[in-house]
Order: structure tokens, then sequence, then C-alpha cells
């Protein structure tokens, strides 16, 4: 009988809330709708979206991100308050050394300064013109300051931001993508202006004043131990390197003959998801004669490529490396030509 008498309190509580609601759908359509987003003071509101958080102790918390969102706590996040960051282009990244001295960096070169908790913040100017999006900053202390991003940015101050230094990623003449330079770049280096490297650095992060890392696309890691004079480029260990795969003259699609070969290849690269695939393609000089241009090492590439994709390997672990440029005029074609050629047509 109780449970009878449960049941049946529940029915009457539901079927009323049912009246109300439907009661709510008619007012509804008498009166204009707001559907703008609504937060409580000492809320995030949540159509903004945030990339990154900084801490101090046991209870102070930044978060920044989208639309130059910037939120802090002082209660170990019972309560949130936006700060004005000055902007509303996307934030990437926030650091702070202590509980008043931080950084925040973000879209095209974007850099704010604040001295006192964030209570207030200040724009500093990025090195660069025209800038570069800035993907991660690192305070060592309240004076100095690290930050990086796309086309080889990397920034340090040392007098708390009034001056940035320009200590970006440049293209030298032992760099592999020197003879790909345009004519314009190559007369800029040619007077001693900078060449930037198309290399995106993606976070940075310091254990001391002197020691730090840097890492960016396709497995670099920089390290310096003499708090940036120098950085050394590291090594992954278990780099895999496979025999070329030969294709048939003139032919640009895997032979079923080697199908057996990739197979076990893109086993093994299953195997070891933290590597990233380069693939190449060739030519003969008898097939570029024939040819005339260098498409086929291109779809002998992408051959492979697709194969491997085919059997699990993810697509954005695969780079295709040196593929015909798509504006012949910025490069030196037959040079470039030369560089594609080998003694049997093959993809390594």
């Amino acid at each position: 009988m109780g449970e009878g008498l449960e049941s049946s309190r529940f029915w009457v509580r539901a079927r009323a809330a049912s009246c109300c609601l439907g009661f709510a759908l008619v007012l509804a359509g008498c009166q204009e709708t707001d559907l703008g987003a609504h937060t409580m003071p000492g809320e995030i509101a949540y159509e903004d979206d945030l990339y990154a958080a900084a801490g101090v102790g046991d209870d102070r918390l930044w978060a920044a991100g989208y639309f130059g969102a910037i939120y802090y706590t002082a209660d170990a996040g019972e309560t949130w308050h936006k700060q004005d960051s000055l902007t509303e282009g996307s934030i990437y990244d926030i650091s702070f050394a202590d509980a008043q001295n931080g950084w925040a960096v973000g879209r095209r070169g974007f850099i704010i300064h604040t001295r006192d908790g964030g209570q207030t913040w200040e724009r500093q100017t990025s090195p660069r013109h025209p800038p570069r999006h800035l993907f991660a900053v690192h305070a060592v202390d309240a004076k100095t300051a690290w930050t990086i991003g796309d086309w080889g940015s990397r920034y340090v101050t040392r007098d708390g931001g009034e001056t940035w230094l320009d200590e970006s990623f440049l293209v030298d003449e032992e760099h592999p993508v020197f003879t790909y330079l345009s004519e314009e770049e190559l007369e800029a280096f040619e007077r001693g202006e900078k060449v930037y490297d198309d290399t995106y650095l993606n976070d940075v992060h310091f254990l001391s004043e002197q020691v730090g890392w840097i890492v960016g696309e396709y497995g670099q890691i920089f390290r310096t131990a003499d708090g940036g004079q120098t950085w050394e480029k590291g090594e992954i260990q278990g780099t895999l390197a496979f025999d070329p795969v030969p294709f048939d003259e003139l032919q640009g699609d895997v032979s079923r003959e080697r199908w057996d070969y990739l197979f076990g290849v893109a086993e093994k690269l299953i195997e070891k998801p933290y590597l990233r695939v380069r693939v190449e393609g060739y030519l003969t000089p008898a097939e570029l004669a024939q040819v005339g241009n260098t498409t086929l090492a291109d779809d002998r590439a992408q051959a492979v490529s697709d194969f491997l994709e085919g059997e699990g390997v993810s697509q954005e672990r695969i780079r295709m490396v040196n593929p015909t440029p798509f504006d012949e005029s910025t490069v030196d074609m037959e040079e470039f030509q030369a560089s594609k050629l080998a003694e049997s047509g093959r993809a390594d």
C-alpha cells in the first residue's frame, strides 16, 4: 500500500510539472525569447572556449581563451571573475611568475602583461612585423618571459616586457629549404635581412632561468642550458627507416608485389603512434624526360601515403616531403628536378 501511494504521488507531481511546462510554452509564444548566454557573477560563461590555465599557490588560477576571455579565481575555483584583456581576439596561453606578474599571448602577435594579478593589463609590442600568432608563453620571473608561435616565432623579454627581443628561428645556407627560397627571399638574405623558418612552435617551458625547452611540429624539441643564449635540437630515439618502395616504369600506383611489404610497414607504424611519417617520391631521368615534370614522383608519394592511411596510419601523422611546388616561378626547377631523380622510380 505504501509503495502504491508513493507512486501515485510521483505521478501527480509529474503531471503537474507537465501542465506548468505547457503553460510556459504558451506564454513564450506571446513574447520575445532571449536565447543569449546568462551567467551569474563569479561564474564562467559557457560560450567562452578556454585554451590555457596558469596557477600560483593552492588557490590562485587564471584561465584564458576565445574572444579575449581571461578568468581569475582566488578561492581554488569556487568563484571566477572575468578580467579585461584589451582584446576580442583569441588568447592561446597565459603564464604567471608569481601572484602579481604574468603575461598572456594570442592571435597576430598579441601580448599583454600585468603587475597586479590581472586587475589591470597593459598591451606590449611584438618585435616582429607583420606579427605572427603566438601559441605559448612562459614567465620565468617578474622580468623574464619567453613566447613562441608560428613561422619560427621566438621572443624573449628580460625587462618585464618593456622590450621584446626577436630570436626567431631563421633560414641559413645550411637549412634544407634554402635552395627553395624565392628570388625575393634570396635577395633579402643577401641584404642581411632575416628570412624566417616556416615552422610551428607550440609550447615553451623553463625549469629555471637557465634551463628550458621549446617543442614544435614534426617532433621538434629544443633545449637550452644557458638561458636561451644557445639552443640544441634534440633527437627522438626510436626513429624508423624503411627500404624504398620500387615502382614500375611510368607507374604511379603501388604494384601488388609491394603490398605485403607495405602491410608490414603499416603494422610497425601503428605500434609506434608517436612517430611522424615522412614520404617522398622520386622518378628516373628517363621518366622525367618522357613526362616533362615531377608530378609522377608526387603520385608515387601519394600512393604510399594512401596505402598506409588505408591500413590505419592516421593521415595527420603523414607528411609529404618536397612535393612539386605550386608556383614554379619561386623555385629553381632544374635544381629541384635534379633532387627528385633516382636510379629507379621509388617512394621512401
